[in-house]
């Protein structure tokens, strides 16, 4: 941090607590104590990459390295804690720095989103907000004007927009701002033994209208915040609408019900998000489950086929306990997929024709005796870079059931693990073979074949030479 930077900081925090004692002076308290609950609120970044610090002073360094920083993740301890005691007139402040941690301009928004029933000492809980603006560059310097604005009560703001936003344009530009949140005076002994109800600090970051391309500045024009979620029903809402790019963030662990998802499409048995113009559906977890309630298929896909369905950081799974692959797997259908950072705690399937799908950095957990991965051979191209498989039976399957005409599918594997009690890593059913290549693939702990990572199902054998493999060896089904 520079000298210049490390005095701004140091100079808000100041004009933080200063802010706090001149609330404070000359008032009168009634003297009892609660408890703000909040002790699950946690920092969430949106789109792009963005890092949040929180600055506090070292009052015993105060002359020599003052400033503290402690990047906010997901792990970090709360912001404002469940420990602190409120009072009326008492105060807390928290300050905080946003840095542009990627390499495009961005906009930002933080807001407070409650993750529990909102208490009634939110009402009586004054949130304001202290933060710096560039007013000119003159001499390539920064001037700041420190700005503090009284925001609304915590429970208005839970339930409403967000309380500050801004831009950071260049890579490694930072912002400072502090969230301060103050007791009212006039709170009277209704509110004693209440609490506010806990709560996320969510900042959101989106693509800016900033760089040029060989046109224009234009193109970020239409980038919106994601959508942030915290029911079943606000889910399902902003799965099902018909717009170009759908955007969602979830808040809290959410139990879907698939037959919320619209008209589940015959046959093949999906839910298809979006609408006719949908070109992209962006669900990031979030740290969070997914859990897709249904009595019988749990398989989604897209109202326009060409869509892209991208699926990133957190656990997903659905309740139907038993059955075949089709019925029983979380079944992915009919577009292409991108799925990144996530833990299935069951088996998934894929019967995406000619489509394409992308896996990185996945985990497969089935307690029972099934295939992890299915693939319906209907002409994919699967590429998957990290993946491992714990399975009580088998790996993925590469299959032509309930296919009237098979096609070749392309499977690239690398960076994989596979732990599993019975069959080969890969086995391969079909009439239009397969096209595989292995990279760095791990089958120790299969137990049925530590050498071949790759069978040909016994019922193909006909078909055996239809099935290249690179990178590995191949064998047909003892």
């Amino acid at each position: 941090m520079t000298n210049k930077t490390t005095k701004r900081a140091l100079l808000m925090s100041v004009l933080s607590m200063l802010l706090c004692f001149t609330m404070l002076i000359g008032t009168t308290f009634a003297w009892f104590t609660d408890e703000v609950t909040s002790t699950g609120n946690k920092i969430v970044a949106g789109k792009l990459d963005v890092k949040l610090y929180k600055e506090t002073i070292d009052m015993e360094n105060l002359f020599t390295n003052p400033l503290v920083e402690e990047e906010i993740t997901d792990s970090s301890a709360p912001l404002f804690s469940g420990d602190i005691i409120w009072e009326p007139g008492y105060a807390e402040v928290v300050n905080l720095k946003l840095e542009n941690n990627g390499n495009l301009a961005l906009k930002w928004q933080a807001s407070l989103h409650p993750t529990t029933e909102v208490g009634m000492l939110a009402e009586v809980i004054d949130v304001y907000v202290l933060y710096g603006e560039i007013i000119n560059t003159a001499n390539g310097r920064d001037y700041y004007a420190d700005k503090v604005e009284l925001v609304g009560t915590l429970e208005e703001i839970l339930n409403g927009d967000a309380i500050l936003s801004g831009e950071l344009k260049e890579a490694g530009e930072v912002c400072f701002f502090s969230i301060v949140m103050k007791m009212q005076e006039s709170a009277g002994n209704e509110y004693q033994e209440q609490t506010a109800g806990e709560f996320d600090i969510h900042v959101l970051a989106t693509q800016l209208a900033y760089e040029s391309d060989s046109f224009d500045d234009k193109y970020d024009d239409d980038s919106e915040y994601p959508t942030l979620i915290s029911t079943a029903g606000e889910l399902a809402a902003a799965l099902t609408e018909d717009k170009e790019n759908i955007n969602v963030i979830l808040a809290n662990d959410i139990d879907l019900p698939i037959n919320t998802l619209g008209q589940q499409t015959g046959g093949s048995g999906e839910y298809k998000l979006g609408g006719a113009s949908t070109k992209y559906i962006n669900i990031d977890l979030n740290g969070k489950k997914l859990n897709i309630t249904t009595s019988y298929w749990s398989g989604i896909g897209a109202k326009n086929d060409d869509a892209v369905i991208n699926i990133k950081n957190g656990t997903m799974t659905s309740s139907q306990a038993t059955g075949t692959w089709n019925s029983y797997d979380v079944t992915f259908a009919n577009c292409n997929y991108v799925i990144e950072n996530v833990t299935f705690d069951k088996a998934i399937a894929f019967t995406n024709a000619g489509k394409s799908v992308i896996l990185n950095n996945v985990t497969i957990n089935e307690t029972h005796d099934y295939y992890a991965m299915w693939i319906s051979a209907k002409g994919q191209t699967v590429e998957i870079n990290g993946l491992t498989v714990n399975s009580a039976g088998r790996g993925i399957k590469i299959d032509e059931q309930y296919v009237s005409a098979p096609e070749l599918v392309t499977l690239k594997v690398s960076n994989a693990t596979f732990n599993t009690a019975k069959k080969a890593a890969v086995l391969v059913k079909s009439a239009a073979g397969a096209d595989i290549t292995v990279s760095n693939v791990n089958i120790a702990n299969v137990e049925a074949d530590t050498t071949n990572v790759v069978w040909v199902d016994a019922d193909a054998t006909a078909y055996a030479d239809l099935v290249t493999v690179t990178g590995a060896t191949v064998i047909v089904e003892p």
